[in-house]
């Protein structure tokens, strides 16, 4: 090679140029794939986060027998569907059972004491 041409700024700065292209080009076709992958990874963390820390639990839940308030069946509808409430109907005898098995999640259950304790300061 030629040393008077290694020592040209002019080819110093051109090759570096072409070196940061084709680092430019090489990334552009590249970030996708990281970006998504670093994304993916970001949401399997997210994921992992939210099912440890509400994880629906299998226990026995208490029985409420009679006819319940509107407001009471919207809420619980829309607001703690799966809270440690179980509906029996309205006729109740002694044979009836007190308790039966149910999921429960965590946050439906913190969301039916906020409404309980907003109710009972209405």
């Amino acid at each position: 090679m030629n040393p008077q041409l290694l020592n040209d700024p002019r080819a110093k700065r051109w090759g570096n140029v072409a070196k940061y292209g084709a680092v430019l080009v090489v990334g552009f076709f590249a970030a996708p794939y990281v970006w998504v992958s670093i994304g993916g990874l970001i949401g399997l963390v997210v994921a992992f986060v939210l099912i440890t820390a509400v994880w629906m639990t299998r226990r026995l839940v208490p029985i409420g027998y009679g006819l319940p308030m509107p407001e009471f069946l919207e809420a619980m509808n829309l607001k703690f569907p799966n809270a440690a409430l179980q509906m029996g109907g309205c006729c109740v005898s002694d044979s009836d059972p007190t308790e039966a098995p149910d999921y429960v999640c965590p946050v439906c259950e913190a969301a039916y004491q906020a409404w309980s304790a907003q109710r009972k300061t209405e």
